[in-house]
């Protein structure tokens, strides 16, 4: 997966991508995803599984809405 498809880039320290990688951070961030970054955010190796639960209800609320 190219690191610009990944949702939980925040932005970039000495050149290189930060990330968040704490549940607590990555749960914040779902709140706000469209449905693109629930797609790309799935696809992120070793999710977590909370937040893999967090990101399949976001998509269930954004095809609700």
């Amino acid at each position: 997966m190219a690191e610009h498809a990944n949702p939980f880039i925040t932005g970039m320290v000495n050149g290189r991508p930060y990330q968040s990688v704490t549940v607590e951070d990555r749960l914040a961030m779902v709140v706000r995803f469209t449905a693109a970054q629930c797609e790309a955010a799935l696809a992120v190796p070793n999710l977590q599984k909370t937040v893999k639960t967090a990101v399949e209800r976001r998509q269930r609320k954004l095809t609700k809405a």
